[in-house]
Parts: C-alpha cells; sequence; structure tokens
C-alpha cells in the first residue's frame, strides 16, 4: 500500500501543478499585455507576451516544484509552449477571419423571429405586407357579414311589413 504521503505528492503533481502552470501563464499574460495598452497591441506584442509570460511562468514552477536547477528548462518549455499557442490560435483566428470575409453576410434573425419560428410557440412571425393582407381579408370578411345581416334585416323588415294588419 502506498503512503500518505506519495499519494498527496501524486495530487500536488497530477491536479496542483498544471493548475498553476495554465492560471500562471493567464495571468502573467494578462498582466503584460495591461501593461502595454491591450487595446493597442498587434498580433506580434500577443505572441512576445505569451513567450514572455510562459518563461516566467515556466521558470517559477520549476523552481517551486523541482528546485533551482530546473529554473532554466522551465523557462525554455513553457515560453515554446506560449509562443506555439499563440501562434496556432492566432493562425486560426487569420483563416477564421479570411473566411467570414469572403462570405456573405449572414442576416441573423433576432431573438423574437427565432422564437417567433420554434414550433414550440403558438406565435407566427409575419411581415407587413403579409400582415396587410390579412387585415384586407378580415376587412373583406366583415363586409361580407355586413352585407348578409342588412339582408336579414331587410327580409325581416319586408316579412314583417306583410304581416302586420293593415288599419
Amino acid at each position: 500500500m502506498d503512503q500518505p504521503e506519495a499519494s498527496y505528492a501524486r495530487a500536488i503533481d497530477s491536479i496542483f501543478l498544471p493548475s498553476l502552470k495554465i492560471g500562471g501563464l493567464a495571468a502573467t499574460r494578462s498582466a503584460v499585455l495591461q501593461a502595454w495598452e491591450a487595446d493597442k497591441v498587434t498580433t506580434n506584442d500577443r505572441v512576445s507576451a505569451s513567450t514572455l509570460a510562459g518563461a516566467f511562468t515556466g521558470g517559477s514552477v520549476g523552481y517551486l516544484t523541482r528546485g533551482r536547477a530546473n529554473i532554466l528548462p522551465g523557462m525554455v518549455m513553457l515560453s515554446a509552449a506560449g509562443f506555439l499557442g499563440q501562434k496556432a490560435y492566432d493562425s486560426v483566428k487569420a483563416n477564421k477571419a479570411d473566411a467570414l470575409a469572403q462570405e456573405a453576410p449572414i442576416e441573423k434573425p433576432n431573438i423574437w423571429q427565432r422564437l417567433a419560428e420554434s414550433k414550440w410557440t403558438p406565435v407566427k412571425f409575419i411581415s407587413d405586407d403579409e400582415y396587410e393582407k390579412m387585415l384586407k381579408e378580415k376587412l373583406l370578411r366583415l363586409e361580407a357579414e355586413i352585407a348578409l345581416i342588412d339582408e336579414d334585416i331587410e327580409k325581416l323588415q319586408q316579412s314583417g311589413k306583410e304581416q302586420r294588419p293593415k288599419e
């Protein structure tokens, strides 16, 4: 059976160190970008910031976990990871931006239109022309009903005149 100290060391190595590396890398990168005025940063500045953050985090984690001899290997490995990761991200982002620029802009329906088009709602989205057509149909239907009622009234008035006794 394992010693409790050994299992704690494995838990620290498997859980704490990766989160320390990723969290330290992200925090250091954010701090570097903030120092360089993040709104004016170019892609090359982001690559430099990720490389510097990787070097700082790799050296710090290497020193904290394995001692002074692992500062340089940690700096080299995490700076390379930061550099390659940022380059890969920028490449994917540029390819996606190029693909979106080549496509025609698609008009995205707003939330109310998507809700109205859903099969779960009893509401239907219609255009102004369709609404005008519906109103005209209703008006025509009402006019027809009014004409029928007028005919019935006229028939009743005629039958009323015929049934009245003459004085």
